[in-house]
């Protein structure tokens, strides 16, 4: 049987989760969830350490004099791994991209629609409905232009991605950079106190 409670990977596993598909929310939804599993990794490493048996602080120093230090490695490792994982990933055509490919189409053609910051699938659709109706509707579109215009939304989706994922493997990189050297100085604080 499974056990009820939850362990801190889970948290991490939520978090990734969560990481995969901030496109598909707003901010301020994105940011709760954040900060919710932020809370929640909290307490669940107090709870991991007030599970263990107190010991007396000279004890436990001569016990593991590094401790504490392992601990922030191998926080720092999950990390770093975690983001080289993300660097690795390709992503998906998100609404996101959607989005701002039928912008793009729809400015091109100077053809009105409503501004929105959503970017959902019904967003999608809307725009998608302006772009074809208003084509088809002007008698700008036949069935070949149709079926043009799709194959190029295809590619401008996947360019819109293509621009996005590289600027998030920017910020991953340095990301990375950062925890690298945070790990390096620890490191040689432990080699020369």
């Amino acid at each position: 049987m499974a056990s009820m409670g939850f362990h801190l990977n889970t948290i991490i596993a939520m978090m990734s989760i969560i990481d995969e598909h901030k496109d598909d929310t707003n901010e301020a939804t994105y940011v709760e969830m954040c900060n919710a599993l932020k809370h929640l990794h909290t307490q669940c490493k107090s709870h991991e350490y007030s599970t263990q048996p107190q010991q007396q602080p000279q004890q436990q120093q001569q016990q593991q004099p590094y401790a504490h230090i392992q601990l922030q490695l191998s926080r720092l490792d999950r990390q770093i791994e975690y983001l080289q994982s993300l660097i690795v990933s390709n992503g998906r055509v998100t609404n996101q991209d959607k989005v701002k490919a039928l912008r793009a189409i729809l400015d091109n053609f100077s053809i009105e629609y409503r501004s929105s910051t959503e970017v959902s699938n019904n967003r999608v659709t809307e725009l998608n409905n302006i772009l074809f109706t208003q084509l088809s509707g002007n008698n700008q579109l036949t069935a070949e232009g149709v079926q043009h215009l799709t194959r190029n939304l295809t590619r401008l989706y996947q360019e819109c991605k293509n621009e996005r994922v590289e600027r998030d493997r920017a910020l991953y990189r340095s990301r990375v950079e950062i925890l690298q050297n945070e790990r390096q100085h620890i490191l040689n604080n432990v080699i020369t106190p």
